[in-house]
């Protein structure tokens, strides 16, 4: 038989298990060997030249409602 404290705690972790089964998961671009925003060469792995050109591609990318983090 379970008390209060028992009943809540497996509510916790229903919402907690919910919560991650339902949470956007970062999408994996493959490496092309240019910045995805300026097309400028990058090497192997990055996909971006520098993280001003990361953020505007993904402001971009939100403001479309196409990015997935």
């Amino acid at each position: 038989m379970s008390d209060k404290a028992d009943d809540a705690n497996a509510l916790v972790e229903l919402q907690l298990q919910v919560a991650m089964a339902s949470r956007v998961r970062a999408v994996m671009r493959p490496f092309t060997g240019c910045c995805y925003w300026c097309r400028e060469p990058v090497e192997a792995p990055r996909i971006f030249c520098d993280a001003d050109c990361r953020d505007d591609f993904e402001r971009d990318a939100a403001m479309k409602g196409s990015v997935k983090r």
